[in-house]
C-alpha cells in the first residue's frame, strides 16, 4: 500500500474544533454567501455550513486524488444508473468525525443544527434499493480506502414528491435542485460526446473490404459534475462522478434568424431530456427509448472518461484492463443506516470501533439474556421510538403510544410487496378488539410508507385503502388506544430516519419468489427489528442469519406458489372457507372504511377474489396466525428484547463493507491505498452502517 503523503497545501483555518467551525461558517456567511447574521435565512444558514463542510471534504478528495494518480492505483469503477445517497450534510459531518463538533458551534451561535440539516434537498438520484445500494457500496469503498470511482447520470428532477390529498397519492415534481447544491462541482471542461440514434451505411474501404459505418441522427453532450464521498473516519474520499447531457451546439443562430424560434433550441431541449428525470414513464414506447438512451448515454461517457484518465499516465490502451475493475449495479447484497444511540451503546459495551467492524457486533450475544443490558437496549429503542411519534405527530396529527409494538412496512406500494395483505390483519384486528375489550394483544401501531409508480392504478388504489382504513381505525372511541395505522408521506433517505430505529417488527411479507432481495429487511433487523415475513429474498439469508426462533415465518415458499399456480388456484375457495378473511374481505368491500362507498374498492375486492395473482387470500389464515406469535412474544418483553439483541449481533454479514472487501479479495483485485492529509482522524461511534 502507498503510504506517501502528497503535497495539498493546509487549510487556512482547520476544522478540528467547535471555535475553528464556528469561525469558518461566520466567515461563509459573509463571504461567500453575502448575508449577515439577523438577514440570513434557514437556507443561507445551511449553505454556509455545507460549504464550511465542503472545504475540508475537498481537501481530501484532492489528496485521494493525487494519491491515485502518483501510485497509479488499480482502480474500481462502479457504474450505476441511480444512487441514492440521502441529505449529505450529517453524513459528511460523522465521516469527517466532526459531527459533535458541528452541534455545538450552531448552538454557542443560538442556531438549531436539527433546523439547519432539515434545510437540506434530498438528492433526487435513485429510488429504493438499487440506488441506496450504489450509495452505500460508494462509501464502503471509502471507508476502506479502495480505489473508486462512482458514475452515474445527474438528474435534474427525482421520481417525484408524494403528496397525500384525501387519501389519495398525488405526484410533485421533484425540484432538488432548485436552490443548488453545494456539494457538487460543475466540470465544464471535462464533457465526452455521445452520438444518438442515426442509421447505418454500406461502404468499401481502400483496400476492397466491406464496411458498415454508423451515421447518428444527433450528438449529445455529457458533462461531469463531481461529488466527493468520504469513508468514515479515514482520509480516503472518492469521487462519484454524474453525468448532465447537454447538446453539442444549444442554439441553432441560422434557425432564429430566420424566425424558426423552436427549431433554434429544438437540439437543446431534446438533448437535455436524457439527464431531465429519474424513471420516466416507460408505458409508451418513446419512454422506453428514453431509458435506454439514459443507459447508453451514462455508460459511454463513463467508458470515455475511464479512457482520458487513463491517458494521463500511459498510452498503451493495452493496459486498460489492469488499470480498471468495472462493476456494474446490478444486485442488492446491502445498505446503510443516518442510529447514534444504538451506536453509542455497542461502542460502551464492544469498545469503540465496532461501527468500522461489525463482525464484532457477535460480542451482543451473550449480553443478549442480561436483564440489565436488556434495560438499556430498550431505553435505547424508546427514545428512537419516542422521536418518531413526535415526526408522525408533526406530519399527520396522529398521536401515537411510544410504548405500543411499532409495527413497520416501509417499501414501494405494489401488489406483490402485500401492503393489502397487511391491512386485512389491520381490519381483522380491529374487529377483534371491538368484539373483545379484555383481549391481550398488545397496543399497536401500524405504519406505512412508500409510493406507488404514477401510473398503478392498483397500488394507489392500496394507499387509498390503508388511508381510509386509518381514518376509520384512529377514530373509533372502542378501539383508538390499542391500535393505530400511520401513512407517512414521500418515502425517502430522509424521511426514513426515524423509522429504521423506532420500529419493533419489520414487515417483509411480499409473495415468495417475487422480490429480488430486498434492502429494507436489512436496515430494520439491524436496528433491532424482528422480521415477520415469507421466504423471499434475502429474507432466506437473514432468517438463517439470526435463526428461525428469532424470525416470524409464514405463508407458502417459493415452489409451493409455482405448484398452486400450476395446479389451478382458487382464490375465492379461502373466502368462502374462513370467517375472519370473508369478513375483513366484506367490511372493505361494503364501504365500512370508506364512509359507505362500497364502489371505491372493488377493483382490489374483485382481483383478491377473482385471481389474486399475488395469493394474498391464500397466505391470509398463516399470517394471521404468525401475528398471534408475533403479540405473545411482544408481551414477553424480556423475551423480544434478547430476540432484538441477537437480531443485531448476528447481521453483520450483511454489512456492505464486508460485501466490498469480498469483491476487492475474489473479483476485482483492487489493493486498499491509505491517503495521508493533514488532520486526524478520530475513532468516534456516531453512525452505524450495515
Amino acid at each position: 500500500m502507498g503510504r506517501n503523503r502528497v503535497n495539498i497545501p493546509p487549510p487556512p483555518v482547520a476544522l478540528d474544533t467547535v471555535e475553528a467551525i464556528r469561525k469558518v461558517f461566520t466567515e461563509k456567511l459573509y463571504n461567500h454567501l453575502g448575508r449577515f447574521p439577523e438577514v440570513a435565512t434557514d437556507n443561507d444558514r445551511y449553505l454556509a455550513l455545507a460549504f464550511t463542510v465542503r472545504d475540508r471534504l475537498h481537501r481530501r478528495g484532492m489528496a485521494t486524488g493525487e494519491t491515485y494518480y502518483r501510485q497509479r492505483c488499480r482502480t474500481a469503477c462502479y457504474l450505476s444508473a441511480e444512487y441514492l445517497p440521502g441529505p449529505h450534510l450529517a453524513r459528511n459531518l460523522l465521516n469527517l468525525g466532526l459531527l459533535d463538533e458541528a452541534r455545538q458551534a450552531m448552538a454557542d451561535l443560538g442556531l438549531s443544527f436539527d433546523g439547519i440539516a432539515k434545510q437540506e434537498e434530498e438528492p433526487g438520484l435513485g429510488n429504493g434499493g438499487l440506488g441506496r445500494l450504489a450509495a452505500c457500496f460508494m462509501e464502503s469503498m471509502a471507508t476502506l480506502q479502495i480505489p473508486a470511482i462512482g458514475y452515474g447520470i445527474r438528474y435534474e428532477f427525482g421520481i417525484f414528491d408524494q403528496a397525500i390529498r384525501d387519501g389519495w397519492q398525488v405526484e410533485l415534481t421533484d425540484k432538488w435542485l432548485g436552490k443548488g447544491n453545494p456539494w457538487e462541482i460543475a466540470r465544464p471542461e471535462i464533457q465526452h460526446e455521445v452520438p444518438i440514434e442515426g442509421y447505418t451505411e454500406m461502404f468499401t474501404d481502400g483496400n476492397g473490404n466491406h464496411r458498415v459505418r454508423w451515421v447518428p441522427a444527433h450528438v449529445v453532450k455529457g458533462v461531469a459534475y463531481d461529488t466527493y464521498i468520504p469513508g468514515h473516519l479515514v482520509n480516503t474520499a472518492n469521487l462519484l462522478r454524474l453525468w448532465k447531457a447537454e447538446a453539442a451546439e444549444s442554439f441553432d443562430f441560422e434557425a432564429f434568424n430566420v424566425g424558426d424560434y423552436w427549431r433554434a433550441v429544438e437540439d437543446k431541449i431534446d438533448s437535455e431530456n436524457i439527464t431531465k428525470i429519474l424513471y420516466p414513464n416507460d408505458e409508451p414506447m418513446r419512454g422506453k427509448r428514453l431509458r435506454l438512451e439514459q443507459q447508453f448515454f451514462f455508460v459511454s461517457c463513463s467508458l470515455q472518461d475511464m479512457i482520458r484518465i487513463f491517458l494521463q499516465t500511459g498510452s498503451d490502451l493495452g493496459g486498460f484492463s489492469g488499470k480498471y475493475a468495472v462493476q456494474l449495479n446490478d444486485t442488492h447484497p446491502a445498505v446503510a443506516v443516518a442510529n447514534p444511540a444504538l451506536a453509542a451503546l455497542l461502542d460502551n459495551v464492544l469498545g469503540p470501533g465496532c461501527v468500522s467492524d461489525l463482525a464484532r457486533l457477535e460480542g451482543l450475544e451473550p449480553l443478549a439474556p442480561d436483564p440489565s443490558f436488556q434495560e438499556e437496549w430498550r431505553a435505547v429503542k424508546r427514545a428512537g421510538k419516542e422521536a418518531l411519534a413526535g415526526e408522525i405527530l408533526r406530519r399527520t396529527g396522529i398521536v401515537v403510544d411510544p410504548d405500543a409494538l411499532f409495527d413497520v412496512h416501509v417499501k414501494r406500494i405494489h401488489e406483490y410487496k402485500r401492503q393489502h395483505l397487511n391491512i386485512l390483519h389491520v381490519v381483522a384486528l380491529h374487529q377483534r378488539l371491538r368484539r373483545d375489550p379484555g383481549d391481550q394483544a398488545p397496543p399497536r401501531v401500524v405504519i406505512f410508507s412508500g409510493r406507488a409508480a404514477p401510473g398503478y392504478r392498483m397500488a394507489k388504489l392500496i394507499i387509498k385503502l390503508i388511508h381510509s382504513v386509518a381514518e376509520r381505525v384512529n377514530a373509533d372511541p372502542e378501539t383508538k388506544d390499542r391500535l393505530k395505522v400511520v401513512f407517512l408521506p414521500d418515502y425517502n433517505v430522509k424521511n426514513a430516519m426515524p423509522i429504521f430505529p423506532a420500529a419493533d417488527l419489520s414487515q417483509q411479507i411480499s409473495t415468495a419468489g417475487m422480490e429480488a432481495s430486498g434492502t429494507g429487511n436489512m436496515k430494520l433487523a439491524l436496528n433491532g427489528a424482528l422480521t415477520i415475513g415469507t421466504l423471499d429474498g434475502a429474507n432466506v439469508e437473514i432468517r438463517e442469519a439470526v435463526r428461525p426462533e428469532n424470525f416470524f415465518l409464514f405463508g407458502l415458499t417459493a415452489g409451493e406458489v409455482e405448484d398452486l399456480r400450476g395446479s389451478g388456484y382458487r382464490p375465492r375457495d379461502h373466502y368462502q372457507s374462513d370467517p375472519m378473511l370473508r369478513e375483513a374481505v366484506d367490511l372493505i368491500a361494503s364501504g365500512e372504511y370508506s364512509a359507505g362507498d362500497n364502489a371505491l374498492f372493488l377493483p382490489l375486492t374483485g382481483s383478491l377474489l377473482e385471481n389474486d395473482p399475488f395469493l394474498v387470500l391464500e397466505d391470509f389464515a398463516d399470517y394471521i396466525r404468525c401475528q398471534a406469535d408475533v403479540e405473545r412474544a411482544f408481551n414477553d418483553r424480556p423475551g423480544w428484547s434478547r430476540k432484538s439483541i441477537l437480531n443485531v449481533a448476528r447481521i453483520a454479514p450483511f454489512s456492505s463493507d464486508r460485501a466490498i472487501a469480498q469483491y476487492c479479495r475474489d473479483i476485482w483485485k483492487v489493493e486498499p491505498e491509505t491517503v495521508q492529509v493533514e488532520g486526524k482522524s478520530r475513532a468516534k461511534g456516531q453512525g452505524l452502517r450495515v
